[in-house]
């Protein structure tokens, strides 16, 4: 069985058909579209502007997918859950909600972007907007099988940058953290509220608002290959759904290696490995900063329990991520 066949395209083979109605919706109404929208300046501005985001490392569509599915590998011996298979809930009868054997965002098609730039005496201001799309892919134990299974998501990625007019070109000087929403705001109910990064020196950067803008210059934290950190986030809970814990938080970074693969890590509010205190909503994660230098995302990843554990629940998640620089 080959994973790749699992497509968002074909939904029929992995959903149920409850959920194959909520793709094609999904596919025939919520992209946002290309576009772009412009003020002030000059056609050659805005074609300068316009290269910058499409080559800037701080300008990539989603910093919450891995680069090779390990995940997607490792479950390549599940079943293709086709309704036959009596697929359970994760601890069903007693609420206790844990994760599944594997996995991972995949299929990932960019459904369009829109990019809002204001031009006024050398100084742009944008803001870009990715709408991502993919499927959920969940693979666990059902019975004696191992059986995967998938729901669509859409994501909202959105950014605000400033740009500076220098003598050689249109300089990016500050950006914000990136954040990941549903397209349809009302459906979301799990947010990080605040997010934070530490180093043995103390705290080095903190942001509560996702579209704050920082300097590149002096606003963003800089780390060095092998530096350890400690990254804490404030979580939203959501509402109720009778599952313990009711939400999941993940931390996304590129990994320990040379080749840039980004990683995926399980935060902590339960007092143990650097969390402070238990059952507070801050979650935490120690890492250590990987040796590829240049400009990069971490990213707090929360997503709803439901997500995981209901096969008909439909995807419900939030996520910010903190630029940083490696030198």
């Amino acid at each position: 069985m080959q994973i790749k066949k699992l497509s968002y395209k074909n939904p029929g083979m992995i959903l149920l058909p409850g959920l194959v109605l909520l793709t094609f919706a999904l596919l025939g109404g919520c992209g946002t579209g290309e576009g772009v929208s412009i003020s002030g300046g000059t056609e050659a501005d805005q074609n300068a502007i316009l290269q910058a985001v499409n080559t800037d490392p701080f300008f990539v569509e989603s910093v919450t997918d891995m680069d090779v599915d390990e995940e997607a590998s490792a479950a390549a011996g599940a079943q293709i859950f086709n309704g036959q298979v009596s697929i359970q809930s994760l601890s069903a009868e007693s609420g206790s909600a844990e994760l599944p054997r594997f996995w991972w965002r995949g299929d990932l098609e960019p459904l369009g972007r829109k990019i809002d730039i204001h031009i006024e005496n050398g100084v742009a201001d944008v803001r870009v907007v990715h709408d991502v799309a993919g499927t959920f892919f969940i693979v666990d134990d059902a019975g004696d099988a191992l059986v995967l299974w998938g729901k669509p998501f859409e994501d909202l990625v959105t950014r605000h940058a400033r740009f500076t007019q220098q003598p050689w070109g249109w300089t990016l000087t500050a950006i914000s953290p990136v954040e990941f929403g549903l397209p349809q705001e009302a459906e979301q109910t799990v947010f990080v509220d605040s997010l934070r990064a530490y180093t043995s020196d103390g705290l080095v950067w903190e942001t509560t608002e996702p579209s704050a803008l920082y300097t590149i210059s002096t606003g963003l934290p800089t780390f060095s290959t092998g530096e350890e950190l400690r990254v804490e986030a404030d979580v939203h809970p959501g509402q109720s759904s009778g599952w313990t814990p009711s939400q999941f938080v993940f931390l996304h970074h590129p990994g320990p290696n040379i080749t840039g693969r980004r990683t995926r890590d399980i935060m902590f509010d339960n007092g143990t490995n650097g969390d402070l205190t238990e059952g507070d909503g801050t979650y935490t994660r120690l890492f250590t900063v990987g040796p590829r230098r240049g400009r990069h995302f971490a990213a707090v990843d929360v997503i709803d329990a439901p997500t995981f554990t209901e096969l008909e629940a439909p995807y419900n998640s939030g996520a910010w991520g903190m630029p940083y620089i490696v030198e």
